[in-house]
């Protein structure tokens, strides 16, 4: 599906506000944190129907170092995909201060978004 430059400009600035982390924080982040907590073996991340999130992390880091205009059709069904997820996660975050907060947090963090962050 060839898209606008209109539509790829959404697209980049819909993607850049979601996930808020620099290439470097998520690089970083799925380095040191390569699993969820509460999963059922170490190493698994949490599967969506298109793939682990830490895979689609560490693609999100690629596309982090892209320029717009370098963008592939991959590229960019990925991160309308990462923008639905996360918008799908950041509409039922559990309660605040509970166990499930903090792998909440994890799993998103996974696509590049910090909950903790400032806008």
């Amino acid at each position: 599906m060839a898209r606008t430059t209109t539509e790829v400009d959404v697209l980049w600035q819909e993607f850049h506000t979601m996930v808020n982390m620099t290439s470097a924080q998520l690089r970083d982040w799925l380095a040191a944190n390569p699993t969820v907590r509460g999963q059922e073996a170490p190493g698994v991340a949490r599967e969506e129907p298109e793939g682990d999130l830490e895979s689609m992390g560490w693609r999100v880091v690629s596309i982090l170092g892209k320029r717009k205009t370098d963008l592939t059709t991959d590229d960019k069904q990925l991160m309308e995909l990462v923008i639905g997820i996360l918008q799908d996660r950041l509409a039922n975050r559990p309660q605040a201060g509970q166990p499930a907060d903090d792998d909440w947090r994890r799993e998103v963090m996974l696509l590049g978004h910090d909950p903790l962050r400032a806008s």
